[in-house]
């Protein structure tokens, strides 16, 4: 018998590997059994970005995994699905965290940090027009994000060298 804590659903951590004992900020430590000496990780959606890096049996990161299991019980929180389009960003998966990060936007339109955070990743993804439409919307949504006008400024330059490298390659064909 696992012992989770109390009102959660033994359902909700099916995946999630043993660890050992102790804290970590913002997490809640179950034991698996009785006396274990290993337990199971229970966290808000809040904490999550707390945890040490871990892998599920099926080679997931903890983190995206409780994230996913977040969502299966509430498919429309624009804030977990933000967390994990940042989550599989960091794991280099840039298209399912670009998913993400629309899906966030279908139910949070107005969040001007999940724009920044498309924008980044559609920038790392070589999709520079995209990225600057996206940062262009973080900025109307909030002209005090500075750091958004350096990234902003950063992919028009990328855009740009881009273009002339584009330009560039064209000539010589021509020659």
């Amino acid at each position: 018998e696992r012992l989770l804590p109390e009102g959660t659903p033994p359902s909700v951590y099916p995946d999630l590997p043993e660890a050992p004992l102790g804290r970590w900020p913002g997490g809640t430590i179950a034991p698996v059994s009785p006396g274990a000496e290993t337990a199971l990780v229970a966290v808000t959606p809040d904490s999550i970005g707390d945890l040490p890096f871990l892998e599920t049996r099926s080679g997931e990161s903890t983190t995206i995994a409780i994230y996913r299991q977040t969502l299966a019980l509430n498919p429309t929180d624009a804030r977990t699905y933000h967390k994990l389009g940042l989550s599989l960003v960091e794991a280099g998966q840039l298209e399912e965290g670009i998913e993400a990060f629309h899906q966030a936007l279908t139910f949070n339109g107005s969040d001007p940090e999940i724009y920044r955070s498309l924008g980044e990743a559609l920038s790392r993804q070589g999709h520079h027009q995209n990225a600057i439409l996206a940062y262009r919307q973080a900025i109307a949504l909030n002209p005090n994000l500075t750091e958004v006008y350096r990234l902003l400024a950063l992919t028009l330059a990328k855009q740009g060298q881009a273009a002339f490298r584009s330009e560039e390659h064209t000539s010589e064909l021509q020659s």
